[in-house]
């Protein structure tokens, strides 16, 4: 359970810094400043309000975003699965430059990396082995072969004519 009451206690009553009140009750600085931040923010004081109990406080301070409506249809996950096993030069990158080819609006936050920089990588690049360069080449030709060129060339930064 949270600690809200007892932070704002501690903060107002006692006038306790925000790095004595965290270590008295074995929590982050920073979750300090979250709940004093929003108990501000919903107009709370201390004293609070006679009454007010800590299930209220807490859906006062953190209310449940609403549902935002819009359903972004999921990768088939067993064909992302199966595909993977079924081809070496296959990367979840590829599959989901596929994915996004078929469904530009759909889930995001999918692969946590971001691109590198140009010079990232064209350092990576030329880190690589013959034999990784090969097989990256190798790779590039599916790509090519399965029709997926135009993200292919996005993907590395090749500006593309309208056709």
């Amino acid at each position: 359970m949270r600690r809200i009451r007892e932070v704002l206690r501690l903060k107002h009553e006692l006038r306790r810094s925000h790095r004595e009140i965290a270590g008295s009750l074995g929590i982050a600085n920073s979750t300090v400043s979250d709940y004093l931040g929003r108990a501000r923010a919903a107009g709370f004081s201390w004293p609070l309000p006679e009454g007010l109990d800590d299930a209220t406080l807490e859906a006062a301070l953190f209310p449940v975003p609403p549902p935002s409506g819009v359903r972004r249809p999921e990768p088939d996950w067993d064909r992302v699965h199966r595909e993977l096993r079924r081809h070496k030069g296959v990367t979840l990158r590829l599959l989901w430059l596929e994915y996004r080819e078929v469904h530009p609006a759909g889930a995001t936050g999918l692969l946590s990396k971001r691109r590198r920089t140009e010079r990232g990588r064209r350092d990576a690049i030329a880190s690589l082995s013959e034999r990784e360069r090969e097989t990256r080449v190798d790779l590039m030709r599916v790509v090519v072969e399965s029709g997926h060129i135009s993200e292919l060339l996005r993907a590395a930064g090749v500006a593309q004519e309208d056709q």
